[in-house]
């Protein structure tokens, strides 16, 4: 079970890698806002990972034990910037944003004024309980809204780039309910171990899609699409009226590019 448990572990390490590299790329490509969050979020969590998988179970000395609270740090600090990436799809009705800013300060400041990070199997005092408690509602509340803002705001974009937007719902779900399974605490040898790191491989896999879909995968998300633009281009054949194109062809129209409406307008206004 720990060989298993330790392959995942190491695939992980490789899949979020490379969602940092393709997020950093597209982000030099397009210099968008939401490509700059997306890039900070997983080059953050990138760096966690890496430097987790060197930090020793109990930390000595004060070097290993302030590298140990930076990397703590960077973790508190990913959903927040996949917050800001999901907010800038959809204006936020509510000013959640100033609240949002200081429980992850809060937060932050808390990791660095805990008296010691107790080590893997020893009992937790009361103090780092609540600070466990804490950092998985701030997680867990911002990863939530990132899942179902994602997912509404996909709802009206055409069918690759909605599909792509629940590609990142999903795996923020899914990455969020690893860290509640962890939060628990287990042993790394137990099935449980296996199953939290196995949900960190299905979300790494759909930020994969969400982010950067093959080819394969585009063609198949657009065959709807194409079928739609074949079934409108024959009802337009047998269309008698203007009535008639508007009454056929706009409705699959707007379905294909994620409208909510279509107009047609004829040469004279």
């Amino acid at each position: 079970m720990r060989q298993a448990v330790e392959l995942v572990g190491i695939v992980n390490l490789m899949l979020f890698a490379a969602i940092a590299v393709v997020c950093v790329r597209q982000w030099s490509s397009e210099r968008a806002p939401t490509a700059l969050w997306a890039a900070l979020a997983f080059v953050n969590l990138a760096a966690v990972i890496v430097v987790g998988q060197f930090l020793p179970d109990e930390p000595q000395g004060f070097s290993e034990e302030a590298l140990q609270r930076v990397d703590l740090a960077f973790l508190v600090f990913f959903p927040y910037l996949l917050y800001r990436f999901a907010v800038a799809f959809e204006a936020s009705k509510r000013p959640l944003a100033p609240y949002v800013d200081w429980l992850t300060s809060g937060l932050v400041a808390a990791t660095f004024a805990l008296p010691h990070v107790p080590a893997s199997g020893d009992s937790w005092p009361w103090w780092f309980a609540a600070y466990v408690i804490v950092f998985v509602i701030h997680w867990s509340v911002l990863l939530l809204i990132v899942a179902v803002r994602l997912w509404r705001a996909g709802r009206t974009e055409a069918t690759v780039a909605r599909r792509r937007m629940e590609m990142l719902a999903i795996a923020a779900t899914a990455i969020t309910a690893a860290l509640v399974l962890a939060a628990v605490g287990t042993d790394e040898d137990s099935p449980r171990a296996l199953a939290i790191g196995l949900l960190a491989t299905l979300s790494a896999v759909a930020f994969m899609l969400g982010f950067a879909p093959p080819n394969g995968l585009r063609l198949l998300w657009r065959r709807p699409e194409q079928q739609r633009m074949q079934l409108a281009i024959g009802e337009l054949m047998s269309a008698t009226s203007e009535q008639d194109v508007a009454d056929r062809v706009l409705p699959s129209m707007a379905r294909m590019v994620g409208a909510r409406g279509i107009a047609l307008d004829r040469a004279d206004g």
